[in-house]
């Protein structure tokens, strides 16, 4: 009589949606993630993080791994780095995947209405239109807030500083 046992040592990983400005973890549910073998082109398993904005991968072989964001939801855009993560037996490997909120400039041009010429000078103030809040409850901006003042060159041009884009959240 010949006895075999056949076993695979195995730990888990779970990944954790973190907001990159704020360090707060995001509870949003959609982001999407796949676990990469070492050579970062095999995939082991993928995932969708659930409403607390958490995946888990469970089952994995113990080894180096990296984490990889596939598809992020409004408003964050999607962060492509390779994330590295060590699998132990019976344990789970906690990582945090920071995703930063969209941002953007006005500009505008202030042109004399009788000639086209431009003109300098010019002061405009730059408005929210709505509260603008992160998706983990952090406001940004309030329904009316001033967010920048910005004056025209000699160019007739003026720009704001990076301002974040209003989202659903």
């Amino acid at each position: 009589i010949a006895w075999g046992w056949s076993f695979q040592v195995t730990g888990n990983v779970a990944v954790q949606k973190k907001d990159a400005e704020t360090d707060k973890n995001v509870p949003k549910a959609g982001f999407k993630f796949r676990l990469l073998k070492s050579d970062r082109t095999t995939e082991v398993a993928n995932g969708t993080t659930d409403a607390s904005g958490r995946v888990q991968f469970n089952d994995i072989l113990i080894g180096d791994y990296y984490i990889q964001e596939t598809s992020a939801p409004s408003p964050y855009l999607l962060n492509n780095e390779l994330i590295p993560v060590h699998i132990n037996v019976g344990a789970t490997a906690e990582v945090s995947c920071p995703d930063k909120t969209p941002t953007g400039r006005v500009k505008v041009t202030k042109l004399d209405k009788a000639d086209n010429h431009k003109l300098d000078g010019s002061v405009f103030t730059i408005k929210s239109n709505n509260q603008v809040n992160r998706v983990d409850g952090t406001t940004i901006y309030t329904k009316d807030q001033i967010v920048d003042t910005i004056t025209t060159g000699t160019d007739g041009t003026a720009t704001s500083k990076e301002l974040h884009i209003g989202a659903d959240g």
